[in-house]
């Protein structure tokens, strides 16, 4: 019984590494979404699973490790919306982002736009 414990265990283990191996690399995109009339669209950042290569990109004082414009995967397992909140700024959770692409999700950040910054909401 012990043994047969320990080959499931080593089975199981084994899967994870398996997954890790298989984990996508990250696309990263910037997209405009529109908005009702009269109002400004949104800029947001798209980070997406991807089969290019990632490289390291330095965006102001942040690095970014993703490949741009890169072509999506056709399976995407869903949508999470990484939202920086007030007085943050698109790129401050760019870590969080790029391990949810690589788990196969599609994260759409939104940008801060001019004048957003410092602003508080009530």
């Amino acid at each position: 019984m012990k043994q047969s414990t320990r080959t499931f265990a080593v089975m199981v283990a084994s899967l994870g590494f398996a997954a890790q191996a298989l984990a996508a690399s990250v696309g990263w995109q910037s997209f405009e979404v529109a908005a009702a009339s009269g109002s400004p669209s949104i800029p947001v950042a798209l980070y997406y699973p991807t089969q290019t290569p990632a490289r390291t990109v330095q965006m102001g004082v942040f690095t970014v490790h993703a490949a741009i414009q890169a072509t999506p995967d056709d399976s995407i397992k869903g949508l999470i919306v990484l939202s920086h909140g007030a007085s943050g700024i698109e790129l401050g959770h760019s870590s969080l982002a790029e391990a949810l692409a690589q788990q196969g999700y599609l994260v759409a950040a939104p940008l801060a736009t001019p004048g957003q910054l410092g602003k508080t909401t009530r």
